[in-house]
């Protein structure tokens, strides 16, 4: 964060990674197909999570009448799940007094996991982490005899349970046709957006397409993905072909800048100019597949043919005295004139060697140094 003093502004080296990238927006295609049956007028409830391996012939869903009874289901699976924990919560083998050091760093640990799911901001595994708190904690009780066991609780939820499932009734069910990896979303191009059409799609055809949204889709309550291998296409300007024409070993990275996900590894496959406009169509194929990259269809990303990590530093504080390049330091009050060569640049950063001490006469900063990054008349031991 920067930090304010009378007339400069200072900002904090810290270690940082870079990529050296393109942003380009392309299409992602794959083997699928939408599973037969129709949701229509009914309510879904997925058995499977997004990017699970399924077999063909296995349950991924049910159809509810109304959104009563897939409430009810939603009530009955939350109390089994919480009497799973119950009955954990009390198992004589973990439970005795002799536990409870053991216990208590567990509950620890659970909080801790707790917190940093929350500060992520990425929150799929929020009610598993609170579980495991939960439980610990009822561990807890019982081992150190404030509670001798859950027993009446268990009762009452087993009684609400059973009384949500018989509300539930009757459901429909729907299938798998074929192996592979579900996903509860479609988008009505599960036929037709396949490798050998985009292969076959002139530049301008493919940007046009890039830029037409999907029309809205209803009825069908999933698809299955039969292969791991996906691809990705976009269209790139002249410049941006040459950089993937050079990266000799094919191999990038592809940023979707999806909170919390990874980036996904790919290969480049193709770069097809065109001499009509200049442009060139790039093809990248990834193995990768997940919860996230199962979903995607025309999305923006950065394709990064290379990452740096080092000490970051603002372009703006980046000057020359002497012919030597570097950046200002606040040392106290005084200011200092550093040497940097730094590893790698783009519009808005410079990333330095990190280093905790100077080693490099080169690379004068080290991290946690006061860079100045706004100031007037700044020379080297000037009184600040």
């Amino acid at each position: 964060l920067p930090v304010i003093f009378p007339e400069y502004d200072t900002q904090t080296a810290i270690v940082y990674t870079l990529a050296d990238g393109v942003d380009v927006t392309g299409v992602a295609v794959r083997s699928e197909r939408a599973i037969s049956g129709s949701a229509e007028g009914g309510t879904v409830g997925y058995l499977v999570e997004d990017g699970s391996r399924v077999s063909g012939g296995s349950v991924v869903a049910e159809i509810y009448a109304g959104q009563e009874q897939a409430n009810q289901r939603a009530r009955e699976n939350a109390l089994t799940t919480e009497l799973e924990m119950l009955n954990a919560s009390q198992d004589p083998a973990q439970t005795s007094e002799g536990n409870v050091g053991v216990i208590l760093k567990q509950q620890m640990q659970n909080l801790y996991q707790l917190q940093k799911t929350i500060a992520s901001g990425y929150y799929d595994t929020l009610q598993e982490d609170r579980a495991g708190l939960t439980k610990s904690a009822n561990m807890l009780q019982i081992a150190t005899g404030k509670t001798p066991n859950f027993d009446d609780r268990i009762a009452a939820i087993t009684a609400e349970r059973d009384a949500a499932a018989a509300a539930v009734g009757q459901v429909t069910y729907l299938s798998s046709d074929t192996t592979g990896y579900f996903s509860a979303i479609t988008d009505g191009a599960e036929a037709t957006y396949t490798e050998s059409y985009l292969d076959s799609l002139p530049t301008a055809d493919l940007e046009t397409l890039l830029a037409t949204p999907l029309p809205q889709q209803g009825g069908q309550a999933g698809k299955i993905v039969q292969d791991y291998k996906w691809y990705f296409y976009c269209v790139v300007d002249a410049a941006a072909a040459q950089r993937f024409d050079e990266d000799k070993d094919g191999k990038v990275t592809i940023d979707f800048h999806y909170t919390g996900a990874e980036e996904v590894p790919a290969n480049i496959v193709s770069i097809t100019p065109d001499a009509a406009t200049g442009k060139s169509v790039v093809k990248l194929v990834c193995t990768y597949i997940n919860h996230d990259t199962i979903n995607l269809r025309v999305q923006h990303a950065s394709v990064n043919f290379k990452s740096y990590t080092g000490i970051r530093v603002d372009r703006d504080a980046l000057h020359i005295v002497k012919d030597e390049r570097g950046v200002s330091v606040r040392f106290g009050n005084l200011v200092q004139f550093k040497k940097v060569s730094p590893l790698f640049e783009n519009d808005n950063y410079a990333l330095l060697p990190v280093q905790y001490t100077v080693e490099d006469p080169k690379n004068q900063v080290v991290v946690y140094d006061e860079i100045i990054v706004a100031g007037e008349n700044l020379y080297d031991n000037k009184l600040l």
